[in-house]
């Protein structure tokens, strides 16, 4: 379902077009939308909505701005789960950087530029930045690799089914959490009160059936070969 077919599931049998235009509808669409985006980052730690941001890396940097490397403008970076750096443009391998909190190190961070073995380079974030050690000795394309949970922006009335980053089979839940809203524009209390504990209960169900994505059953049938010449 796209966003318009979406709203109107949600509204039949509670309200008209006239009642509950588009201009209020696509608002609600969104804060539903972006709740349930943030529930799947927050209680699946199984990589959803995630992507691989490239850099060239910069003699003597040791910062880099993250709206510089994921320079994207569809999605924002919610979060970053690995960093990797190729400290020559001869390297074939990227060697995997370790995250580390700056409050716990031992030396100064200049210190670190220069003596900071590139076999076992770190990482942290600060602000916007991530913030490499030791420094790169040449420019190298694509020398920082950086992998990255990122937030999808919000969709207008517009958007395509496609552009909704949460599998059509839990389209319906948009349709549980956008119901509130329509209840609480026709003034209905007991009625919202009653679809938020619905729509709370089928995001805790998407989630449940969400998880663990990656363990497959497999069923595999060998060939009968008795007979094989």
């Amino acid at each position: 379902m796209n966003p318009s077919t979406i709203i109107a599931r949600a509204r039949k049998g509670i309200v008209d077009t006239n009642n509950y235009p588009d201009s209020d509808w696509i608002l609600d669409f969104n804060f539903v939308y972006q709740d349930l985006i943030s529930e799947i980052i927050t209680e699946l730690d199984e990589d959803y909505f995630f992507n691989i941001a490239k850099a060239p890396t910069v003699i003597w940097q040791e910062e880099y701005v993250i709206k510089e490397v994921w320079s994207t403008t569809k999605y924002k970076v919610n979060e970053i789960n690995k960093v990797a750096v190729k400290f020559s443009s001869s390297d074939t391998q990227y060697t995997p950087c370790t995250r580390v909190n700056p409050n716990d190190l031992e030396h100064d961070t200049d210190w670190y530029k220069v003596n900071q073995p590139k076999t076992n380079p770190f990482y942290y974030v600060q602000d916007n930045s991530v913030w490499i050690y030791p420094v790169a000795t040449e420019n190298v394309t694509d020398g920082l690799k950086i992998n990255v949970i990122y937030q999808p922006n919000d969709l207008t009335i517009s958007s395509a089914e496609s552009e909704i980053l949460i599998t059509p089979r839990f389209h319906h839940v948009i349709v549980s959490g956008i119901r509130p809203y329509i209840y609480q524009s026709r003034g209905k209390v007991l009625e919202e009160t009653d679809a938020i504990n619905k729509y709370e209960v089928a995001k805790k169900n998407m989630i449940t059936k969400m998880k663990n994505r990656n363990q497959w059953v497999i069923e595999v049938t060998y060939p009968n070969l008795t007979n094989y010449t």
